[in-house]
């Protein structure tokens, strides 16, 4: 059996090519960082009911006019960020309600014009 076409290669004939290169990936924090433990840093379960005057307060009582650290700066930056989005969660929270609160309201009000006007049609179905 003959193969035409057929080339066998040579091993001084093959062509010796880097293998591909992979792509970098590069790597990204993830957003659950560990963070440090600092004399700023507030437990959970306080950081949920304090304001941000509150935590502006906290802060300067515990540094007692010293400047903040590199670390503690950026705690009491996370703890500002965290306070502010619950804030605005809340707010969130407070307009989807009244806004559903006036469509259940513009809802009642049509049904009951609906319901006056099929008695204002029947009842002039019935004189004629």
């Amino acid at each position: 059996m003959s193969l035409i076409g057929f080339r066998k290669e040579r091993p001084s004939d093959l062509q010796v090519s880097e293998p591909p290169k992979k792509k970098q990936k590069i790597s990204q924090t993830s957003k659950k960082q560990n963070t440090t433990v600092t004399c700023v840093t507030l437990p959970r379960e306080k950081l949920l009911v304090f304001s941000r005057p509150q935590l502006d307060e906290f802060v300067a009582n515990v540094t007692k006019g010293r400047s903040l650290t590199k670390e503690e700066k950026k705690e009491v930056s996370r703890q500002r960020k965290l306070i502010k989005n619950r804030n605005s969660a809340a707010a969130s929270r407070q307009r989807k309600k009244q806004h559903q609160d006036s469509l259940e309201s513009k809802h009642l009000e049509l049904l009951n014009q609906q319901n006056s006007l099929k008695e204002r049609i029947s009842s002039l179905e019935t004189s004629n």
